[in-house]
């Protein structure tokens, strides 16, 4: 699937496995699955995505990966991750040629394309599972209820690493409440040896680009894994 965002794909890369579990909330296609799954020797990749006009190419891509990583277990969640389960309306902008790009919104204020998906909470779908290594969030603007839905996990640390879409400057209730759970905050910046952690509210981004945040609780297991030199994900991809 070639790279796209660099700096997401690198961070991705670091962070993730040779064990353990490790969500992609907000799968899209499966391109941050595919990352995780590449790093894994043993773990698993569970991909949580409503939209079923993404459905059938993630599961194509998921079982290519399956076809040439079979020590690995790769799943697919067809529901979307809030606060509280139960249905709610995906609606896509109508001029908005990406079909990724579709956002969660109340029932009785959506206008445009829509389709009506499953909502579960995190702490009910991982209530068995004692540790995940590493959670991609990017669930255009629900990152704050997926994350109220996994409260009780939040509280225990049980996930090391969430990578995060930011569409707030920081500090944001998004923020807020990660560091209310006792997890520690970084940004990313880009250099030409190598990415390195930064304050969350530095802004070195261009305009199209995305902010991404790492929220940890393991901050010297983070500083460790972004020490090596190089962009690692390019001989990997």
């Amino acid at each position: 699937m070639g790279v796209f965002d660099l700096l997401l794909t690198e961070t991705v890369w670091r962070l993730s496995g040779p064990e353990g579990i490790h969500l992609d909330i907000g799968a899209n296609i499966g391109y941050t699955a595919g990352i995780m799954a590449s790093r894994c020797k043993t773990g698993s990749v569970i991909c949580f995505e409503p939209s079923p006009k993404l459905h059938s190419w993630l599961a194509g891509n998921i079982a290519s990966m399956a076809a040439t990583m079979p020590n690995i277990s790769l799943e697919i969640k067809k529901f979307g991750l809030s606060d509280c389960a139960g249905s709610a309306v995906l609606t896509f902008d109508p001029m908005e040629r990406n079909i990724g790009k579709g956002s969660i919104v109340e029932a009785e204020s959506h206008s445009g394309n829509t389709v009506e998906i499953r909502l579960r909470r995190l702490d009910d779908v991982l209530s068995d599972i004692e540790k995940v290594q590493l959670a991609k969030i990017d669930v255009e603007g629900h990152e704050l209820k997926v994350l109220r839905g996994a409260d009780s996990i939040l509280s225990e640390k049980r996930i090391v690493h969430i990578v995060f879409e930011s569409h707030e400057p920081f500090p944001n209730p998004l923020t807020d409440f990660l560091n209310e759970k006792g997890y520690r905050i970084f940004g990313m910046r880009r250099t030409l040896a190598r990415p390195e952690l930064a304050p969350p509210d530095e802004d070195r981004l261009e305009k199209w680009e995305t902010r991404n945040l790492i929220a940890t609780a393991d901050e010297a297991g983070l500083v460790d894994r972004f020490r090596q030199k190089g962009w690692l994900a390019l001989s990997g991809i």
